[in-house]
């Protein structure tokens, strides 16, 4: 993955904020900026899985519901009569 250089200008108070958390979190601000910038793309891609499923359907989905697909499956191999023969 390339990486390329960025030069951010920040006022005293960013600063002095930036220190405080590299501080904190005994790392360097550059491996900070590069954290936060990574969080807010988790956040991002978050968004855009919860925009693309419908609101309380987390157990039921296109292909249906995975409890039922699960139960059924089941019920067919308790109900199947086995092939396997004896050693």
């Amino acid at each position: 993955m390339a990486a390329t250089q960025l030069a951010i200008r920040f006022t005293e108070r960013q600063l002095e904020t930036l220190d405080h958390l590299a501080s904190a979190s005994k790392t360097t601000r550059t491996a900070i900026v590069k954290q936060l910038v990574d969080q807010a793309e988790r956040v991002r891609i978050a968004a855009l899985y919860a925009a693309g499923y419908p609101a309380g359907g987390s157990d039921v989905d296109d292909f249906g519901d995975l409890e039922a697909f699960h139960a059924a499956a089941e019920a067919d191999r308790v109900n199947t009569p086995s092939t396997d023969s004896a050693w």
